[in-house]
């Protein structure tokens, strides 16, 4: 009997990419990798079908690789799937139930869904300058300079983001 496992990757705050998370499914008791599978542009992860030859309980865990991509926070939630297969006194071997857990807690749901959230970090900007007068010395102070936010059209805003004056030699 092959094994199959649904699996839904959600990310908020952007598109994701075709192969852009990874996974893994393992056997839950061993700690044996069965598979490693990639995101689809939709978002469905396939792995490679589970072939059992008895009947009997079958426990895996199917969990997202953290591969530190930027901005992203991921689900390192773990999923237990727990399924029970039966011969069907017709000489074919049938998943006769399946459990699904999240850290523990029953899912209601025959889909392991993983949901990652992307966030751009605020960026930091650095303005220096330096000043120079001709003619006489610049002092401490004489001149003010300010900064001001603009929109896409570079229209400025009404107040200035900062204001600092020249410093001493420029």
């Amino acid at each position: 009997l092959d094994l199959s496992f649904a699996v839904e990757k959600d990310l908020d705050g952007r598109t994701q990419n075709a192969e852009e998370f990874k996974f893994e499914l393992t056997n839950a008791l061993t700690g044996k990798l069965l598979d490693t599978a990639f995101n689809a542009g939709n978002g469905t992860v396939t792995f490679d079908p589970v072939t059992v030859h008895a009947a009997g309980n079958y426990h895996y865990r199917i969990s997202e690789v953290d591969t530190g991509l930027g901005g992203v926070t991921y689900d390192h939630g773990l999923y237990d799937i727990l399924i029970t297969v039966t011969d069907n006194g017709e000489g074919q071997l049938v998943e006769s139930s399946r459990i699904i857990k999240k850290d523990g807690v029953d899912q209601n749901s025959s889909t392991v869904v993983f949901s990652n959230r992307y966030e751009v970090a605020d960026a930091q900007l650095t303005f220096e300058g330096n000043k120079t007068l001709s003619g006489r010395p610049l002092e401490k102070g004489e001149f003010t300079f300010k900064i001001y936010e603009t929109d896409a059209t570079f229209a400025l805003s009404a107040q200035a983001y900062d204001t600092v004056t020249n410093g001493e030699g420029g």
